[in-house]
């Protein structure tokens, strides 16, 4: 009977594993850069760009639209930072 060592893979082997049978279910792998939203610089400029849109005559729905988006990010980056009230 061989060893637990001998039939351990390696991480990189599980990885290689992983990529194959997700190739196999017709998924590609991509890499992309998000926003940091911890990031209390990016959350100001996300904030100034959310009411910029919102100054530019949209519709009642695509108005109501942001400023629902930006209440929601502003409870979840105020859970995130500890702080009981949104921004």
């Amino acid at each position: 009977m061989p060893s637990a060592t001998n039939t351990a893979k390696t991480s990189a082997e599980r990885m290689r594993d992983h990529r194959r049978r997700m190739r196999e279910k017709g998924y590609v792998q991509k890499t992309i850069w998000v926003p940091d939203m911890r990031n209390a610089e990016v959350r100001e400029r996300y904030a100034h760009a959310a009411k910029t849109l919102a100054s530019l005559g949209l519709s009642d729905d695509d108005a109501a639209w942001l400023a629902h988006s930006e209440a929601n990010l502003n409870q979840i980056w105020a859970e995130e930072d500890g702080d009981p009230e949104p921004r």
